[in-house]
């Protein structure tokens, strides 16, 4: 799969256009028609920073899962204070609590990312029908 389909792949799954993915992310216009063979990767963090649950590697080799799988592939440490290294937990938090609360994280995650697209097509339709009222008047 090549940059191009990586990047619509994305789009589909957040269901906006390709424009809003591109103005969402910084991009410039026509970005993902013409993508490169290999995304840099300052695009790819441009990418990430707006869709942070997307998996960088995938990103830019196409190798592994589009969405990343655990919380913790994205640098978040849930229970800062727990010995997660050694696979121990802190005695106030039991391992079973441990993992209801990344499993509410990651619902959380995925609630705002849906949130995220739909206040970025709600803007979209905003600044849309603000231009057409701009024509209107003039």
């Amino acid at each position: 799969m090549n940059t191009e389909e990586r990047l619509r792949k994305i789009v589909d799954y957040l269901g906006i256009s390709v424009r809003q993915f591109e103005m969402g992310c910084q991009l410039g216009n026509g970005y993902v028609n013409n993508a490169p063979k290999i995304l840099n990767e300052k695009k790819a963090n441009q990418i990430i920073g707006q869709y942070p649950f997307i998996n960088k590697h995938w990103l830019m080799t196409g190798n592994g899962n589009m969405l990343l799988d655990d919380i913790s592939e994205q640098g978040v440490s849930l229970f800062p204070d727990s010995e997660e290294k050694s696979g121990s937990t802190s005695e106030s938090q039991p391992l079973s609590e441990e993992k209801e609360w990344k499993k509410i994280i990651d619902r959380l995650i995925e609630t705002n990312a849906r949130l995220t697209c739909s206040n970025e097509r709600l803007v979209a339709m905003n600044q849309e029908l603000l231009s057409r009222l701009l024509k209107n008047n003039q």
